[in-house]
Order: C-alpha cells, then sequence, then structure tokens
C-alpha cells in the first residue's frame, strides 16, 4: 500500500491555516478519535471534522474515524493520557491543559506571543513538524504532532456588567488554565484552573464570576448566556491546539 499525506490541509474560517501530514495504513482501518469540542464549534466544523473528512477522502476510505466529540469519552485534560493508554488512536491536545507534560509548547499562551493569528499557527506548525523541542516534547509522550493552529487573544468575559478600572477585577474568580493564570493574577482577579466546557455550569452557578475565553469560543460554549461583558482589546495570551496521533499507530503506517 502507498503512502500518501493523511490531509495535505484544512482551513480554519477566520482563524489560521491548518497543515496536516501523516501516511496510508497497510490495510483499511478506524482509528479512534476525540476532542472536547461542541460540534458547533469553528474548530470542529472547520478543524477536526473537516480534518478527518480530509484524510478520509485522500485515503478512499482506507482510514475513517470514530469520533467522540464533546468530551464524550474524555474531559480535556486527559486525551493526552487517553491516546498514552491505547484508549484512542488520536485526539485534540490543548497544551494549556498539559502544561506539565508540554511545558515548553505552554510557553506559547504568554501574554504578547500572538497577534496575527495565521502568521502564529503557521509558525507554531512549523515548530511541531520539525526536529525541535517543541516537537520532542510531544515524542517523548508517546505521541506524533499531526497539525497545530493558535487561537486569538483571550478576553475577559464576566459576569457583571462592563468595568472601567483594574480596580473592578480585583478579588473575582475567573476560570483559566495554564501560563493565562498568571494573566488573572496580574489584573488582580483569582484564577480558577478549569478546561473551557465546564466554565458555562460554574458561571451560571455563581461558582466564578467570568472566564478568560477567545471570541470564537463563547458562543459555542454558550457563555455569552450566563455573561453580560466581554473586553474587546485585551490580548490575554493564547491557547495552543492540536492533533496528536499516538507514535505506534503513526509509526504503523506505510511509506509510499
Amino acid at each position: 500500500m502507498y503512502k500518501k499525506s493523511m490531509a495535505k490541509s484544512a482551513r480554519v474560517a477566520a482563524l489560521c491555516v491548518l497543515v496536516a501530514a501523516g501516511c496510508l495504513p497497510a490495510q483499511a482501518r478506524t482509528l479512534m478519535f476525540a476532542d472536547s469540542f461542541p460540534l458547533s464549534h469553528t474548530l470542529s466544523t472547520d478543524g477536526t471534522q473537516r480534518w478527518m473528512k480530509r484524510v478520509e477522502t485522500l485515503t478512499d476510505g482506507e482510514i475513517d474515524f470514530r469520533h467522540f466529540p464533546a468530551e464524550q469519552l474524555a474531559k480535556a485534560g486527559e486525551i493526552l493520557q487517553k491516546i498514552e493508554d491505547g484508549v484512542i488512536q488520536a485526539g485534540y491536545i490543548g497544551t494549556g491543559y498539559v502544561s506539565d507534560e508540554l511545558p515548553l509548547n505552554g510557553a506559547l499562551m504568554l501574554p504578547g506571543e500572538v497577534r496575527d493569528t495565521v502568521n502564529a499557527s503557521q509558525a507554531y506548525w512549523q515548530l511541531l513538524k520539525n526536529d525541535t523541542p517543541l516537537r520532542q516534547e510531544y515524542l517523548d509522550n508517546g505521541v506524533v504532532p499531526i497539525y497545530a493552529v493558535m487561537l486569538p487573544p483571550y478576553q475577559l468575559v464576566l459576569k457583571r456588567g462592563p468595568v472601567s478600572d483594574l480596580a473592578d477585577l480585583r478579588g473575582l474568580k475567573l476560570r483559566s488554565t495554564g501560563s493565562l493564570n498568571l494573566v488573572v493574577q496580574a489584573v488582580g482577579a483569582n484564577p480558577v484552573s478549569m478546561a473551557a466546557p465546564d466554565a458555562y455550569l460554574a458561571i451560571q452557578r455563581g461558582t466564578l464570576d467570568g472566564t478568560v475565553l477567545p471570541v470564537t469560543s463563547i458562543a459555542p460554549y454558550k457563555v455569552n448566556e450566563v455573561t453580560r461583558s466581554l473586553s474587546t482589546n485585551g490580548r490575554f495570551g493564547s491557547f495552543g491546539i492540536t492533533v496528536a496521533m499516538d507514535k505506534k499507530t503513526y509509526d504503523g503506517l506505510s511509506e509510499s
């Protein structure tokens, strides 16, 4: 069986270019894939779902996927471990949720690092597909990065009305993760480490006063239903989105 690219490219609308590379299996197979995105999220419709369909098309159905979206199989921070344990063969990995395993990749979340999302995504993918310390972190965890994007700069999304001074943020409990915790602390608020899918209920129940999120994630996670204000000029860090595959599975794909 000859080798082809698993996906030559895919584009996330209004975000960035996704570039993926891989190969065909020696025989037809179904790969189990997990992510934490609602099916309506741009990162699903124009990201993981589009990528999987593209792989299936380019491989003439030799590879297909059993998709577990919206944390059906694993919480966002557990997907890397599920791949390592062999429960699934591929999945979405948010660098901020696994900063202990991918500390160098997590550094890309620091504020000010991402200004142009398209350029940042392309630069990040170049780092991951070549022999760099960032790629090596993935390999050390038994997975191979397949594609990567960086999200738009995060904004403050609050349950209360608009704020006019940083003092208004003092003491607020804001959902955050990874290096973004440092940003939340810097503005005087209290970071609460939590994956994005859990923010809605926490804000609704009053456990949180708000969250930090990119604008592209507010509606898909329905956070707009339980909040009243949104910053428009913040650059509170970014977030690395990657799709990775179990290294043994990847290495078992045939060459052309």
